[in-house]
Parts: structure tokens; sequence; C-alpha cells
């Protein structure tokens, strides 16, 4: 099985990828300044946080993807303490480890140090995003890539770390993740909204909006 980590990168010290196994590939993508460093991959365009990198992964690498691909920040270790253990091991560690498992798809969270706040790993709000948010439009970015009703609540794992396999990551076509790569690039609440849409965005059992609609977002583009 060919596994792949890859790193949004800022200002974070990433020094601890030494200690992931030699078979297991990198790809680290920085944002913020250029450290012209060989074997970093830069991205000029600094919006849409790691959620962005990781999204730009998927699309620039649809073809080519590992069998599994695990998406991570510059540092992770407050949100998944033992991230590396969880990478390095087989499919029923990642399984036993993930807060939310479907198919092709694992979400991570739940440090010791934060156990008190994500109280079990898997997070619940309203469209807006509350309790923990209120400025959010979910149920606008629901209907600009789905084709089907939005749920009434969101579940989701706080913190965006998930891995999935490539036939989970082509459930959706290149033309989808373009429009999402666009609505993180040019609203900057989006980031947000894709965090808490990122398991439904994997779970085949939503279908796709093939028309992309925009309409009901363009109130949100200076938010």
């Amino acid at each position: 099985m060919q596994k792949e980590l890859v790193i949004s990168a800022f200002v974070r010290d990433t020094s601890w990828v030494t200690k992931i196994n030699k078979d297991v590939s990198i790809k680290k993508y920085r944002k913020g300044k250029n450290l012209n460093l060989d074997n970093e991959i830069y991205i000029e365009n600094n919006v849409g946080r790691d959620i962005h990198t990781f999204f730009y992964h998927i699309l620039n690498n649809y073809d080519n993807l590992a069998d599994i691909t695990f998406f991570s920040q510059d540092y992770p270790f407050d949100h998944i303490e033992n991230y590396i253990e969880i990478i390095n091991s087989d499919i029923d560690f990642i399984t036993k480890s993930s807060m939310l498992h479907f198919d092709g798809y694992w979400g991570f969270a739940l440090s010791e140090l934060y156990s008190s706040i994500y109280s079990g790993g898997v997070w619940t709000c309203s469209d807006t995003g509350h309790p923990h948010d209120n400025n959010l439009f979910l149920n606008e970015t629901w209907e600009s890539l789905f084709d089907c009703p939005y749920p009434s609540k969101y579940d989701f794992v706080p913190g965006g770390h998930f891995c999935i396999t490539k036939e989970n990551a082509r459930i959706r076509s290149k033309e989808f993740y373009q429009h999402l790569v666009t609505l993180l690039e040019t609203y900057y609440k989006m980031p947000w909204n894709i965090e808490r849409l990122e398991s439904y965005i994997f779970n085949k059992n939503y279908t796709s909006n093939s028309k992309f609609v925009i309409d009901s977002l363009e109130k949100y583009k200076k938010n």
C-alpha cells in the first residue's frame, strides 16, 4: 500500500517528519515566506489556510494520488497527539484511531491537551457554525457543492486532519475540486465552512452539484 503525507506548512517546525517511515512519501506545500527549499512546493497565493492546500493537492494530483493520503498542518499534535504513529501504522490501527470513518475516509482529532474541548473528537454545529462560530454559511456552501438537501445539523472533526484512499477522493470529479479550490480562494470564511463539510465531501451518499452554483454565496465575499 502506497502512502503519502501532505503537509501544509507556514511557520511551524516540521522536523517531526523525520519520524515518518521511509516508505511514506512526503509532499510539503508552503505558504507565506518562500524559503526556496528543494523539498517544498511554494503556493504564492496565501489564501484558504491549510484546507485550501489539501484540496489544491487533490486537484493537482487527481490522476496520480497515492493509495492512501494523509493531510496535516505543519504541527498537528495539538489536534492529534499520535499522528506520527497513525501514519506509520496499518489500516486496523488507522481505523481504531479515527474519530469519524466510512468507506475510504478517516477523520482524526482528540488531543489529551484539548480533550475537554473536543469531547470525543466529533463536533456538531448549525448552519452558521454555532456553537463554535456564528458567522458561517454552511447551507449556502452545501448548495454550491451538492445536489441534495442539506442536513439539519453538521457533524465534523475539528482541525481538518484526515486521510483518504484515492478511490474515495475520486468519487468527485476534477471539476468539483476545481470549484472547491476556487471557493476557498474567493471567500475568506470558506476554510471554516469546508472544514465542517469535509466528511460529506468524501461521502458517496451525497451527490455533487454539477452546476456549481455561487449566486447565494456572493453576499459573503467580503466576510
